[in-house]
């Protein structure tokens, strides 16, 4: 849906799009022939963040994953020698019902990465029906930040959208409210 935003600075931004299919959101920009522009800045941004509410407890509130991840023919990837440096580095929000919800600044973007790293270190994704085929519900994995600087302006852009109260992520509604908070701009 076209959209319209007006940011805190007074600023306001036309054609801006919101795309929601099952619950889940992207944000687009769109030139006026309908094309995605800014995708370079989207894939290669400055900062990305995402939720994700992987299954288990953590002894660690933070960490770093760094494994190398090779991409099948299949379409899956798994850990393996001969995949690709993988990294991204997690904090642990709040644990409870025996999951948790984590904040994943991603450094790289392999093919499935976080889910094949999480798998890999004994936290499958909650509702991941591809490596987690025991949870056949919606994979509860959700990019919310994203900042990046504009081509042409040479501004800083941020943007935020966080999840419905759906699903796993309505079982840590309010740490996510908790979220807006600390990334107003």
């Amino acid at each position: 849906r076209k959209d319209t935003v007006n940011l805190p600075n007074g600023t306001h931004i036309d054609d801006f799009y919101a795309i929601t299919i099952n619950d889940a959101s992207a944000i687009v920009a769109l030139d006026e022939d309908q094309n995605i522009i800014l995708k370079k800045e989207y894939r290669y941004c400055y900062e990305k963040e995402l939720l994700e509410i992987p299954a288990g407890t953590f002894e660690e509130n933070e960490g770093k994953y760094v494994d190398k991840i090779e991409r099948l023919s299949n379409g899956n990837s798994i850990v393996s020698e001969n995949g690709k440096e993988g990294i991204l580095y997690y904090e642990v929000l709040k644990q409870a019902y025996n999951k948790a919800l984590v904040s994943i600044d991603l450094i790289t973007g392999r093919h499935h990465q976080i889910r094949v790293q999480f798998k890999n270190h004994a936290h499958p994704l909650c509702g991941d029906q591809r490596y987690n085929k025991q949870d056949k519900t919606q994979l509860a994995l959700f990019s919310y930040y994203l900042e990046f600087t504009h081509p042409v302006k040479k501004t800083t852009m941020k943007f935020i959208n966080l999840p419905k109260e759906y699903g796993y992520f309505k079982e840590f509604s309010q740490e996510i409210k908790k979220l807006n908070e600390k990334n107003m701009y």
